[in-house]
């Protein structure tokens, strides 16, 4: 069978907008992600309700960590990040569509919209890895095999090759 993430998304542009056309289920795998990534960070904005927060899962300290480098911001609160990330998810998981695998990007905001939120799905997944590396349990969860690793390995690879670079910005020529 070969790798179900080669070749998974292909792209065109249609003036500003981008199409993507998802290879069957992959829609909804980045759904899943993107959802799961949406809770841990409701839960903790639920936490700061209810008084002071807990510790801070690494998954949703590794995003909010490269939020604030995106932005320059490295000292800024934690709920100053957690909210736009957060804010974020919802937007793409109404911009997505639930059933079906073409998405329709239209401009600048949208395209950045999905990069970004695919780049913080990578980085969460990718603490996840780091966590489990180190012998530590994730949602109870014990690091699995490495056959299961190197499927989560290829996830990151899937959205930063399929998803991430394909909606970055041209390069300007000089």
């Amino acid at each position: 069978m070969g790798d179900p993430y080669r070749g998974a998304v292909s792209w065109d542009s249609r003036g500003e907008d981008k199409i993507g056309v998802f290879h069957p289920g992959h829609i909804g795998l980045l759904r899943v992600h993107v959802n799961g990534l949406r809770k841990l960070a409701l839960d903790r904005l639920a936490e700061y309700d209810a008084g002071p927060p807990g510790v801070l899962d690494k998954r949703l300290d590794a995003v909010l960590w490269t939020r604030r480098l995106g932005e320059n911001t490295p000292a800024a609160p934690e709920l100053d990040m957690l909210i736009p990330v957060a804010n974020r998810l919802g937007e793409l998981l109404e911009l997505l569509p639930s059933e079906g695998g073409v998405v329709v990007l239209r401009g600048w905001p949208e395209r950045y919209l999905m990069g970004t939120v695919a780049l913080d799905v990578k980085v969460a997944i990718e603490a996840w890895l780091r966590s489990w590396r180190l012998g530590e349990s994730v949602d109870g969860m014990p690091c699995p095999d490495e056959a299961s690793q190197r499927l989560w390995e290829k996830q990151c690879s899937w959205l930063q090759q399929q998803i991430v670079t394909p909606l970055q910005p041209e390069p300007q020529p000089l």
